[in-house]
This record gives structure tokens, sequence and C-alpha cells, in this order.
């Protein structure tokens, strides 16, 4: 019996060239492993930021490469292997299994955003390199020194059809409507601390409810 586990290491670094754009970039150390096997890469996220499209000053748009790097592949003692000799011209011993790399899950965002009657109505556009793309659209609102609420839809493209079989091989999980709320709670606690709730699509397993408390400093 063995526990996975996952953890990300990061540092960000962003810089305003303009009134109206903003760049910025996230350098992530990602390990994974369970058993005795453990994979470990550094990932990039980039990102830009342009307010003010087309001389509309509630108009943004923004693009983002995420998890650009190098492949990563598994190392470790658990790809030991005992063998065992079909004769008696060489001994039992041990032999390592290589394992093949693989590449992180890149994607390609792009955005857009628009701020009408006091609320954000959002689009973006996800191409997954290894996965369908998507198309998400939220509209969120903010209570002044109370919180806020927002409701999201996501769809997913066809994915790949297999030869000679009937419809797609693959449902992404997260298609469908999705809710979250904050609370702030500044107020009553007498620091920076809020609540937040989400209820998100999981497929076949329903949906998956998240209660956050976040604290800043």
């Amino acid at each position: 019996m063995f526990t996975p586990n996952f953890s990300i290491l990061g540092g960000t670094i962003a810089k305003k060239l303009s009134d109206n754009t903003s760049v910025g970039m996230n350098v992530n150390y990602i390990r994974e492993g369970f058993g005795r096997v453990t994979a470990s890469g550094t990932a990039f996220d980039l990102g830009v930021q342009y307010k003010g499209l087309l001389g509309r000053e509630n108009l943004d748009v923004g693009f983002t490469l995420k998890n650009f790097g190098s492949p990563v592949k598994y190392d470790g003692p658990g790809l030991g292997v005992f063998a065992e000799p079909s004769d008696a011209d060489r001994p039992s011993e041990y032999y390592k299994l290589d394992a093949a790399a693989f590449d992180l899950p890149f994607t390609f965002d792009m955005a857009v955003s628009y701020k009408v009657a006091g609320a954000d109505v959002g689009a973006t556009y996800t191409s997954n390199y290894y996965s369908t793309d998507e198309l998400k659209l939220t509209v969120g609102y903010q209570f002044e020194g109370l919180g806020s609420v927002g409701v999201g839809l996501q769809s997913s493209g066809a994915a790949q059809e297999i030869d000679d079989a009937d419809g797609d091989w693959y449902t992404n999980p997260s298609d469908g409507v999705s809710f979250g709320a904050s609370v702030d709670m500044s107020r009553f606690v007498g620091m920076n601390m809020s609540v937040d709730y989400s209820m998100l699509p999981m497929g076949d397993f329903g949906t998956n409810s998240v209660l956050a408390l976040r604290v800043a400093f």
C-alpha cells in the first residue's frame, strides 16, 4: 500500500509595462510520486493582460501559456524488478525499468471580460494540448464590503474519435454549470479573512462542493 503525493513550489514576477498592459510569469517546481518512484520538473506560466481594449474602459483581454516546460519522467528504486532466469546459466537479480518521459499538460488561454451594470461578464477559450478544448462563460457580481457571487458554464469540444467507434471516447467531467460565493469576514473578526464556497460539476460523480477559509496578512 502506498500514498501518492503532489507538491508545487513556485515564484511569481509581474510588471506593468504601461497604464493598459501588464505581463507576468510563474516559475513552478513540480514534484509528484507514489510508492518508491518520483517525477519532478520545472514549468513556466506566461501571461499578458491588456485593459481598455478598443478604447472601452471596462473591456479587458488576457492571454496565458500554462505548464510550458520540458518533459519529465519517473525514476526511483520502485522501478526495480526481480527477475528469475529461465535456466541455470545466470543468477536471479534485479533490473531497472526505464520509464518513458511525458509532457506536462500544456494549455493556452484566451480571455475577455466586460463590466456592465455592475456585473463582470467573461468568456475564456482554453486550448488543451492533450485534452479537449474548453469554452467557459462566467458572470460575477461584487457586493462592496460584503463579498461576491458568481456562476459559470463550461462546454468542451468533441474529443478525438476512435476508428470504427460510435461517438467520442472522452467526456470532460467539468462540463456544466458551476457556482461560487465569497463572504468577507473582515468586519466581524477584525482581520482580512473570507469564507469561500464553490459547487463544481464532476461528471459521473455528481457535484463537488468546496469550502475554503482564506486569511491574508
